[in-house]
């Protein structure tokens, strides 16, 4: 037998080995699907038709410790939840599990939703400083001022201390009339410490403030107030869903 036909054979022995193989292996793949299959389970459905739902608006109800809420979830100003947070148990909490983080809960009480998203947006290298402060204005240990009466319902929220870019855009829009674009304009200049381009928004934030009625010493000062606080500023659109969850996270 010469070596043309040995290699022939060779070759066909196995490709009929091979296709056994596929053929047996395609059964098997089939009878472990059946096996592991999970039964479906029919849902029940309810239509509602378009003429009823207008004459009738449907509202959904849900039950939480005996008490019914349209929110799924859990009220954002849930007493238990809080107690939780005052004891820093937040073990497993994105976020708020650190030791750091929990000896400044057992400090801060917080009461509020508000007190939650500032401390995350506060507890950071930078803002960190500003976190003592922060919990002392907040017991009445130190007393809130404001440079200017247009302050209060800006700052009211964080007891005067600004803590969200938002605060920064909103200032600058209230005291100097800027529009929303400017107002970004000057978070960016001070976030990114550009020089030239803060000493371009100071001179027009004096200058709208001045517009506004706003003596020039005043407008120097709220400019100097707001400068070193909008270099760390955290966006409060990031914070507050990341708290809304916590929140439910820790909820008893």
């Amino acid at each position: 037998m010469n070596y043309k036909l040995k290699t022939k054979i060779f070759i066909l022995f196995h490709f009929i080995l091979y296709s056994v193989f596929i053929f047996w292996s395609c059964g098997k793949k089939e009878q472990i699907q059946k096996t592991l299959e999970i039964p479906r389970v029919k849902e029940k459905t309810t239509s509602v038709s378009i003429p009823a739902a207008k004459e009738k608006k449907v509202v959904a109800k849900y039950r939480y410790r005996g008490e019914v809420y349209r929110d799924p979830f859990i009220p954002l100003d849930d007493k238990k939840t809080f107690q939780l947070l005052q004891q820093a148990h937040t073990t497993g909490v994105f976020q708020l599990e650190s030791a750091g983080m929990k000896r400044y809960l057992k400090l801060l009480e917080p009461s509020e939703f508000e007190d939650i998203i500032a401390m995350v947006a506060l507890y950071r290298p930078g803002p960190m400083e500003w976190i003592p402060d922060f919990i002392a204005r907040k017991h009445g240990k130190k007393r809130i001022n404001y440079l200017h009466p247009k302050l209060e319902p800006i700052l009211k929220n964080t007891y005067g201390v600004a803590v969200y870019q938002e605060q920064i855009m909103q200032i600058a829009r209230d005291l100097a009339g800027f529009t929303m674009g400017e107002a970004d304009v000057l978070r960016k200049a001070m976030g990114k410490k550009i020089p030239q381009l803060i000493k371009e928004q100071k001179t027009k934030f004096i200058e709208g403030c001045i517009k506004n009625k706003i003596e020039r010493k005043i407008a120097e000062k709220v400019f100097n107030f707001i400068e070193p606080f909008a270099g760390y500023a955290f966006n409060k659109a990031m914070s507050s869903p990341k708290e809304w969850v916590f929140t439910r996270a820790e909820s008893p």
